[in-house]
């Protein structure tokens, strides 16, 4: 303090914040403990000529307070230090920095858009409500017409033509609309393709390069002699399957740690076992099975932390019917992708592909349907629009935490101006999970009868176990019974009050 007038002019020069900081840090651990260490050794010199056992003791006690001395300097002054140099304005970048920060905002809201729009390319997204994602997204609330035909043209452009589908923006489309009534979208033709009819198209282009034979580097035209074994081919297609739950870990789909992901991976395990007995392709019955065991788990778990968690969720049951409908859908993209890559590799057409091949596919399209019909009823037609947008900003969210990270990495943020830009992104997740709560609060006594009407059932249901006896039941299964109890109660406690009133 003392010195302040000399070093506000001298040198590199101070100001008062900063004499304010090294005032409040100061060297009271570091200084005292070196005093207290020279001081014992002059003590332990001289006590070796004379006895000086009070004196050392008395230093042994100044030993030990200025050690606490150092031990609160570091627990009171080093967890306040952050907040005392954003308060002062110590942390707050220059106006240069500021320019670059916005700039990489910039980048950051452009790559989310880029992001957006390729997730819209997955079917499992098609009805997503682009609204709510749009309320809880800063970077998507200003998107235009214009800003999303430029993201679809550069995917396009970007992407090989085999490998292009165009992004369901039925509903994306309708909130801009409703945004900005003078938006003219006929005029950007991309946005208006039509996604089943440009697949449909690029099979039938893909169908007839094969014939030409014009694709040459697919399995299909370099393997000779005798085709592949359904054995073989079904291994095959394991590992294909493999292949995409790790890609839709890279994607954020899916969670490197999560007990559904461990499920997906020791049911294809147990899957190659089975055909390697000679069994018929079935992952899907051992995945039920592995998730079973991981719910169970993860469900002891829930509810001895329940307490701790600020979010509305007081049942287990949101969280067990969101992650069923995350399963089903997580399956069947994984299983989609698969045929696609199986096909393109050993043939497009029923010519070229082997009547072995065929038979995984249709092993393989059995279980989708399955799946499928369970994710089209009526009675999750809802939970599923709003478990797929959830997925949308969760993994968009993430992918920009990765993106500011990159940046710290590459040199071009620095840590401190990266952590607000990290702790706005996680602000923003939790208000997506507490906006996911707000629109489930009104199912919760709804959700109880559905899953909790009938324990039987559900462990033999599709997502419930391995029962042989019983038909495995569907969760829309479920959820129709579910429906049908409540109205019966419903009907019941009605009756009873008119009665009553009688």
């Amino acid at each position: 303090m003392l010195s302040y007038p000399i070093t506000v002019r001298i040198g590199l020069r101070t100001n008062w914040q900063e004499t304010a900081f090294q005032i409040y840090g100061g060297l009271r651990g570091a200084v005292g403990i070196a005093l207290s260490i020279a001081l014992d050794n002059q003590v332990l010199e001289y006590g070796n000529a004379q006895d000086l056992s009070e004196e050392r003791r008395s230093v042994k006690q100044l030993y030990a307070m200025v050690g606490g001395i150092a031990f609160l300097t570091l627990l009171i002054n080093g967890s306040t230090a952050g907040p005392l140099l954003k308060k002062l304005g110590l942390a707050d970048s220059t106006e240069e920095r500021g320019k670059i920060i916005e700039a990489y905002k910039v980048r950051l809201r452009s790559e989310q858009i880029d992001n957006c729009v390729k997730l819209l390319t997955f079917k499992m997204f098609k009805s997503v409500d682009f609204q709510f994602i749009q309320d809880h997204m800063p970077y998507l609330r200003d998107l235009t017409i214009e800003q999303l035909a430029e993201a679809v043209e550069s995917l396009k452009d970007s992407t090989p033509s085999s490998k292009y589908s165009p992004p369901h923006l039925e509903n994306v489309l309708s909130v801009l609309k409703r945004q900005d009534r003078d938006a003219n979208v006929e005029a950007h033709t991309i946005l208006t393709e039509d996604s089943a009819r440009f697949l449909r198209m690029q099979r039938i282009e893909s169908r007839k390069k094969g014939r030409k034979g014009v694709c040459r580097s697919s399995m299909h035209h370099m393997m000779t002699g005798d085709p592949l074994s359904a054995k073989e081919l079904r291994l095959l297609f394991i590992s294909m399957l493999q292949a995409q739950y790790e890609k839709l870990i890279d994607e954020g789909f899916l969670t490197s740690q999560h007990g559904l992901t461990i499920a997906f991976e020791q049911s294809l395990e147990m899957a190659e076992s089975d055909v390697n007995k000679g069994g018929a392709l079935n992952d899907l019955t051992h995945l039920t099975e592995f998730y079973t065991i991981a719910l169970n788990c993860t469900r002891v778990a829930f509810k001895a932390t329940a307490w701790l968690r600020r979010d509305k969720i007081s049942s287990f049951n949101d969280f067990e019917l969101h992650h069923f409908i995350l399963l089903e859908l997580a399956f069947v993209t994984a299983h989609e992708r698969a045929q696609d890559f199986f096909q393109q590799e050993l043939g497009d057409s029923d010519a070229q592909l082997s009547e072995a091949g065929k038979i995984v596919i249709r092993e393989s399209k059995r279980q989708v349907s399955k799946v499928e019909e369970d994710l089209n009823s009526p009675e999750l037609t809802k939970f599923v629009i709003e478990v797929a947008t959830y997925k949308v900003c969760d993994v968009l969210l993430s992918q920009s935490i990765h993106g500011v990270e990159r940046l710290v990495r590459y040199g071009l943020l620095k840590e401190s101006e990266a952590e607000h830009m990290i702790e706005e992104m996680i602000r923003v997740q939790k208000e997506v999970r507490r906006g996911k709560c707000n629109m489930n609060a009104h199912a919760s006594k709804r959700h109880v009868s559905i899953l909790d009407v009938n324990r039987e059932t559900r462990r033999n249901s599709f997502l419930g176990g391995t029962g042989k006896k019983k038909p495995p039941a569907t969760v829309a299964e479920n959820a129709r019974m579910a429906s049908v109890s409540a109205d019966l109660d419903g009907l019941m406690e009605s009756n009873s009050i008119h009665l009553e009133e009688a």
